[in-house]
């Protein structure tokens, strides 16, 4: 008994780590987890490197598993019957990597590709906010609504934005692109693109391109 139940474990693992496999090769999910892995390693990857980073989370990059794992979950969310029978795995694990790394990041939200996320302890974002491309996310930040109004308006971040180490971003603003948000800024009124902001509440102290 031991011996089939052991070999039932193997067979198991072979066919998730195949069907990881194939996954993480097709060709709508493809560009944007290599465009989320080039903000921790440089280079293009190939699927062995991807899989070993949806593997790791225990180095210094362990965010990244965590990134592909919540692309995967979006991905299958579309797909077909078959496709959401399979999220199913993966949205338990993207909850216990939300406990274990101290994250709260939907599946749903938007974000574009090439996200990073330095340390995640902390960040919370909301689902309906919306984060463009190439943004950087530092500890402690949040996203989301004023909740003394109305708790589903949500902010709008544009491309190639930084937010610092606990900065808070509230309410149905629009951060434009090239965005610097200075650490525990509280964001609560719309960014001109290009800007620096800093302070409670944040203003304006500089241009990006100056």
């Amino acid at each position: 008994m031991l011996i089939i139940f052991a070999g039932v474990l193997v067979c198991g693992a072979v066919c998730f780590a195949a069907d990881l496999w194939l996954l993480l090769g097709r060709r709508t999910l493809r560009p944007v987890l290599e465009a989320d892995y080039a903000r921790y390693v440089p280079g293009k990857p190939h699927t062995g490197e991807l899989f070993r980073a949806y593997c790791d989370t225990l180095t210094g990059n362990r965010m990244l598993s965590y990134i592909i794992t919540m692309r995967l979950c979006a991905e299958l969310e579309c797909g077909s019957f078959l496709d959401k029978l399979r999220l199913q795995f993966y949205r338990v694990r993207l909850r216990r990597l939300q406990v274990r790394f101290g994250v709260e990041i939907s599946y749903k939200t938007r974000i574009g590709a090439g996200l990073k996320i330095s340390h995640g302890n902390g960040v919370v974002i909301h689902e309906g906010a919306q984060i463009g491309c190439n943004c950087t996310i530092l500890q402690q930040v949040t996203i989301g609504n004023n909740p003394h109004k109305n708790r589903f308006q949500v902010p709008v971040i544009g491309d190639n934005c930084y937010i610092g180490a606990g900065a808070k971003v509230i309410g149905p603003i629009l951060v434009g692109d090239d965005v610097i948000v200075g650490a525990q800024s509280v964001v609560n009124k719309d960014v001109p693109p290009g800007s620096v902001v800093a302070g409670v509440p944040a203003k304006i102290i500089r241009s990006v391109h100056v």
